[in-house]
């Protein structure tokens, strides 16, 4: 649009001005012309107001701006366009801020509102970027460090100067400083980007902010030779692009002139300056810079032991710190009657958003999941090759339970932004829900290319994050499935997806491609978790002892009771299988119960007159042995019969971490060896085992896994290990078993290497003594 033929301004030419996100100073400087020399009563005025706000607030005239709001506000209605509001929300977040409102939270809740409803994310971004500004001095460094630079990511990619320039200065704002955690050199950095955005949208003022900052940092620093330069580039740059007397970079100018002037010593003219900045803070009406003003005013004339000006600084601040009180009241009073008329029309905007606020998810700010149903079916109906991803994050519900529900918030955008900066190149991320993402890639990129991006993807693989100077590590399992090749619809693309998506977790990489086996695994879990949902334990198990042999004499000192498993009658399952299920639907009591009486019937059928009294030996998962209750079910099982049996049961627990911590199986440890029964660490060396492990629960009998006794008579590295464990249970007073014993040469190796006792499939073969 060609302003200079503009004879009067148009209503879509302030639309257009609205919608610009890259308008530089001169802009501005042309519509603020525009507005005083043409008649704007005719228009809607809302729009226009809007946009003068808008003008001010980037080259930083903010005299009067809150009048412009109040007065915008009264011309608020149902019907008044969203862009007009989100920027008037915006304007009125940013000087609330600005003046040191009390109550500065109000317009930017109501911001917040309006931007998860908007189909233009930057907003959304906008208001993320001013709550970070209110909350910096009461939240963790790491997590304002984070969020800054999600928010910088996003304007960088969007190429929007203006909201870059400002989250770089606050980026430098943040580093910069006289705390243990300020870092000099990031905050050098920042400020050099922060010009480097301000160069390229032609932002004067802020350019002109960001070369004060940094003369300020140069000061803190004791560079005041650099610190002189830069302000006397400063106030050449102001007199050539004729930045106005009454903007924020000049105040801020004046403000670390004096500063300047105290750190020189130079007692004639710093306290002119001093009073020549708070004016100037005063009439931009930032109460922010005029507080800070006040407060370094009083610190330095302190420090130079001028009595006389300290006394006239600290009377200065407490006028100041008056008025401001009186301000803030008027504020406060001001806020309640504006939060009164918006109120009166937020239902109906929220409402008229809500179509395509219903497509971008409010936390992460990524597309929805009902954004991603729409885009499934839309492709889903052409050509071409997508590989589609199930992705979901690793141990998040660890991060919610030990850091907070904020943390784990700020986790998920922070995994979300990472994932968008290193696959939304060839594709596009959407949130599905809780800690799970889903990933559609474009059809330009080639499956195969797709999977290794994913399979070398950095945040997928692992990452590290910091809140609250815990560092954390986020990684994720992903499944992929590949359109049209494993199916053609959304719901089977999705369903196979998810099915990927478990076996990933179930193996050991963090990303697994959907294959027809995938889905016979799947049916098959499912028919099995039927199965044992409502099956009476007694009558579908049966149970197998397998002998636990003395290796001295291959006398049978005992079994151990395993449990067997045949579905529908004819299709055997192993408990390998069925286990987890009847863990995971809380059925593992039922066969506990069912095994232990077993043993009874087993131990009573033993030969009395044999010098060796056998024992039955079962396994329990470490989930049931920390149950409180778990001691209690086994007395009740064993309370019919005598407490002989109790002497000849022993419980093996498979060794795991959880059972260190667990408060409940060190109490129920205690009751179970107090009434005679032996406890077992099974396949030991396999996973967890700690030598505080068997000090917290002290076990009579230790299980060496299978893997070794495999492996006795093949490899020397095993032997050794084995030897140790040996040694290790001989030194605190335990038993042996030596597992996976199937060969004489293993037999043989077991023995001479100080095991005790064996079990295996080899003495199912052996004559034994009974």
């Amino acid at each position: 649009m060609d302003l200079a033929r503009l004879s009067v301004p148009t209503l879509d030419y302030f639309e257009d001005f609205l919608g610009n996100e890259n308008l530089t100073d001169d802009d501005c400087f042309r519509l603020l012309d525009i507005v005083n020399a043409h008649d704007i009563n005719d228009l809607d005025r809302l729009v226009p107001l809007v946009c003068v706000i808008k003008a001010k607030s980037i080259v930083g005239l903010t005299t009067g701006v809150a009048e412009l709001c109040e007065q915008a506000c009264q011309l608020v209605g149902s019907d008044s366009p969203q862009l007009a509001m989100l920027n008037l929300f915006r304007a009125m977040s940013d000087h609330e801020i600005r003046m040191m409102s009390t109550v500065s939270v109000g317009a930017l809740v109501k911001f917040e509102t309006m931007a998860r409803t908007s189909h233009a994310r930057e907003y959304s971004f906008d208001a993320r970027f001013l709550r970070l500004r209110i909350s910096m001095g009461d939240t963790s460094k790491e997590f304002i460090e984070q969020e800054l630079e999600v928010c910088a990511n996003f304007f960088k990619e969007k190429k929007m100067w203006l909201r870059l320039a400002m989250v770089r200065n606050s980026q430098f704002l943040h580093f910069n400083g006289s705390s243990d955690q300020s870092d000099p050199e990031k905050a050098h950095r920042y400020a050099l980007l922060a010009l480097r955005a301000a160069r390229k949208g032609r932002l004067v003022h802020h350019y002109a902010l960001t070369l004060v900052n940094l003369a300020d940092a140069l000061i803190s620093a004791g560079a005041l030779q650099r610190a002189e330069r830069v302000l006397a580039r400063v106030i050449r740059h102001i007199r050539k692009h004729r930045i106005s007397r009454d903007s924020i970079a000049f105040a801020l100018y004046l403000s670390n002139r004096a500063y300047l002037f105290t750190m020189r010593g130079n007692r004639r003219r710093y306290v002119a300056q001093y009073y020549r900045g708070i004016r100037a803070a005063r009439r931009v009406e930032n109460n922010l810079l005029a507080f800070n003003v006040h407060k370094e005013f009083t610190e330095r004339t302190e420090a130079l032991g001028d009595t006389a000006e300290l006394i006239e600084a600290h009377k200065a601040m407490a006028e100041f710190q008056q008025q401001l009180s009186r301000l803030r009241l008027d504020q406060a009073r001001k806020s309640v009657q504006l939060s009164e008329l918006i109120s009166k029309n937020e239902t109906h905007w929220v409402r008229r958003g809500m179509a395509v606020g219903a497509n971008v998810d409010p936390l992460t700010q990524l597309n929805s999941r009902a954004a991603l149903d729409d885009h499934l079916k839309a492709f889903c109906q052409l050509e071409g090759q997508r590989v589609l991803a199930f992705i979901d994050l690793n141990d998040f519900k660890e991060i919610n339970d030990s850091l907070s529900h904020f943390a784990g918030d700020a986790a998920l955008r922070i995994f979300a932004s990472r994932l968008v900066q290193q696959i939304g190149d060839i594709g596009t991320v959407y949130r599905w829900g809780g800690d799970e993402f889903f990933f559609v890639s474009s059809d330009q990129i080639a499956p195969e290319l797709v999977r290794k991006r994913l399979a070398t993807c950095q945040v997928i693989v692992g990452s590290d994050w910091t809140h609250d100077s815990i560092t954390s590590r986020l990684s994720a399992r992903v499944g992929t499935v590949e359109y049209p090749r494993d199916a053609r619809d959304p719901a089977t693309l999705t369903r196979y997806a998810a099915i990927a998506l478990r076996e990933a977790k179930k193996s050991q990489t963090h990303l697994e491609h959907y294959k027809a086996a995938h889905l016979a695994h799947m049916d098959r879990y499912f028919r099995i978790k039927r199965e044992l949902r409502n099956a009476v334990i007694a009558d579908a198990f049966t149970v197998h002892f397998q002998p636990i042999v003395r290796l001295s004499d291959c006398q049978v000192v005992g079994s151990e009771a395993l449990s067997r498993w045949q579905m529908f009658g004819h299709i055997a399952v192993s408990p390998q299988e069925f286990m987890p299920v009847l863990i995971g639907l809380r059925r593992e009591r039922d066969l506990v119960a069912f095994l232990l009486a077993e043993s009874i019937k087993h131990l009573s059928r033993a030969d009395s007159t044999s010098d060796v009294q056998p024992y039955v030996s079962i396994n329990i998962s470490p989930s049931l042995f920390c149950d409180e209750d778990f001691a209690e079910l086994v007395f009740q099982e064993l309370s019919p019969h005598s407490d002989d049996y109790r002497q000849r049961l022993v419980l093996e627990v498979l060794e795991s971490e959880i059972l260190d911590q667990s408060i409940a199986a060190q109490h129920n440890a205690q009751q179970l060896q107090a009434a005679g029964i032996r406890l077992a660490i099974d396949d030991f060396g396999a996973g967890f085992s700690t030598l505080e492990q068997l000090a917290k629960l002290p076990f009579d009998i230790l299980k060496i896994d299978k893997s070794f006794g495999l492996k006795l008579a093949e490899d020397r590295m095993t032997e050794i290990i084995f030897k140790n464990m040996v040694r290790l249970a001989e030194d605190t007073e335990k038993s042996v078993i030596a597992e996976g014993i199937e060969t004489q040469a293993q037999f043989d190796k077991a023995r001479a290497l100080g095991a005790c006792y064996g079990q295996g499939f080899l003495f199912d073969r052996l004559p034994l003594r009974h």
